[in-house]
């Protein structure tokens, strides 16, 4: 029994590993299992992220941060971008680091692999993350007034 465990778990970590994608962020750089698929600039105390092009250096996306304790429990991300003038807000991504968030946008196709946008895959995207925070706003300070 404690074998058949033992190899069920060491089979479930193998495919894990050979399956996930490994994010790094270092010195400007946005890593893709070891590869360099965009850079990247840390703002405002790191509570907002710059990605840019590797080619051109044309920014791509601008993300932000927002911490609240009176709206929106704990806060949200704002993912804007940029040249597809594209916004999401959205609370669930707001619970990890900068490199979750990259993560996930690769994962759902939103990034390539290559560090390119993919335009068809923002509306998708938008559909699972996007929340429409000024009713949730507005819908706590109505309680709050009553």
């Amino acid at each position: 029994m404690i074998k058949k465990f033992f190899h069920i778990t060491f089979f479930l970590y193998c495919i894990n590993t050979l399956t996930a994608q490994k994010i790094k962020l270092l010195n400007g750089n946005v890593y893709l299992n070891n590869e360099v698929i965009m850079k990247y600039e840390r703002r405002n105390f790191n509570s907002e992220l710059k990605l840019f092009s590797l080619e051109t250096n044309k920014e791509i996306a601008d993300f932000v941060e927002y911490s609240s304790r009176i709206h929106i429990n704990g806060g949200f991300k704002k993912l804007y971008f940029t040249q597809q003038d594209y916004k999401i807000e959205s609370t669930r991504l707001k619970t990890r680091g900068w490199k979750y968030t990259i993560k996930v946008l690769l994962e759902e196709n939103v990034i390539s692999s290559s560090g390119k946008v993919l335009p068809k895959n923002l509306d998708k995207f938008s559909n699972k993350y996007h929340e429409n925070l000024n009713e949730m706003i507005d819908g706590i300070l109505d309680n709050k007034c009553n």
